[in-house]
């Protein structure tokens, strides 16, 4: 919707801008071609002189007056536009609460943390010393940042559909969570519970859904429960079995991702 909105803007901007300077130039230049008859320097030596312009020029100046006026009217136009559209942006509700919350950007090297338990062992130790400040209720990892849409997209064959030939998949944003995200984020669940501790390597898998990927798979059923293979329903993957709903929110996104069924989070 955003980038959808961004276009209908600057395409209409473009025509107005285009259509003042269209305008402009036929006031402008069509008087320019009798100024070129008459001699504009001429003229111009003539007013230095205290000498009167003739009607001609005086036209061809009204002409450029208007023009110019015409152009910054459009120009007036196009700023006040684009204001209330970035204000609008601002007012609309993202799904989660941004009062009071701090993101920043971390990378585990995996120079320094060659497999993947170190890194997260690392990770549980910053969250820890992170806890730990004054004033910090609560403290949680994901990937990509909230604002931001997925970075990646992932194949998936939901249990009870049908997936398209030749893939074989349909295919939803990735979202990686910590345990708690939702609730430090703010984010309403609507059924169901959010990650925790016990959800991790080795332990039976698990995703949460928005209501979106729900509402287009199993509609008017119970989303909790269900179960997503990741990859095609034949696959070697384990079955990822559906543990909480969670309500739309906004994103940044790609519109050259193509059709997207909504988002999983692991």
């Amino acid at each position: 919707g955003l980038g959808g909105a961004w276009r209908a803007w600057v395409t209409v901007s473009a025509s107005g801008v285009g259509g003042g300077v269209v305008g402009g130039s036929g006031v402008v230049l069509a008087p320019a071609r009798r100024a070129g008859r008459i001699g504009l320097r001429g003229a111009v030596g003539n007013v230095a002189r205290g000498g009167a312009l003739d009607g001609g020029t005086r036209r061809w100046l009204s002409g450029l007056i208007v023009a110019e006026i015409a152009i910054a009217a459009v120009l007036l136009v196009g700023s006040l536009s684009l204001t209330e559209y970035f204000r609008a942006i601002v007012r609309q509700p993202w799904g989660f609460t941004t009062e009071h919350r701090l993101v920043w950007h971390a990378m585990f090297a995996e120079r320094l943390f060659p497999t993947p338990e170190e890194r997260l062992r690392a990770i549980d130790r910053t969250l820890e010393e992170v806890r730990a400040l004054p004033g910090v209720r609560s403290v949680t990892v994901t990937a990509p940042a909230p604002m931001d849409a997925s970075w990646d997209t992932i194949p998936l064959a939901p249990e009870g559909s049908h997936p398209p030939e030749p893939s074989g998949v349909f295919y939803a944003y990735l979202r990686a969570t910590g345990p708690g995200y939702f609730t430090t984020m703010g984010q309403r669940l609507v059924q169901g519970r959010e990650f925790t501790p016990n959800d991790r390597p080795g332990s039976p898998p698990v995703c949460m859904v928005n209501e979106a990927f729900a509402h287009r798979f199993w509609p008017n059923e119970n989303p909790i429960g269900k179960r997503n293979k990741e990859g095609s329903i034949d696959g070697k993957q384990p079955w990822l079995t559906v543990v909480g709903l969670k309500n739309e929110k906004k994103a940044v996104a790609d519109t050259g991702d193509g059709e997207v069924m909504g988002t999983v989070a692991v």
